[in-house]
């Protein structure tokens, strides 16, 4: 079934000139192991310029990086250590 719908998706598309735009109605979050290739401070940067709210995952010893840029910590991650 996912394969039939698949094509039709295509019309939700935007065209390369169209900038994509959150609603606010949705609080949004990330997780930080998919981008792992940056900073933290850099990833705050990012998700602050796409309105993302929250990054999930995220070390008590880091919360004073989110809280830089107003963003929460949705998930706590531990290692037991901290």
């Amino acid at each position: 079934m996912a394969f039939a719908a698949a094509p039709s998706l295509n019309a939700f598309a935007k065209s390369e000139n169209e900038a994509y735009q959150l609603k606010g109605n949705i609080n949004h979050s990330v997780c930080q192991w998919c981008v792992s290739f940056v900073t933290l401070e850099e990833m705050c940067q990012w998700i602050n310029s796409m309105n993302v709210k929250a990054i999930d995952l995220i070390k008590p010893q880091d919360w004073s990086m989110l809280q830089k840029y107003g963003i929460e910590c949705s998930m706590c991650c531990t290692d037991g250590k901290n």
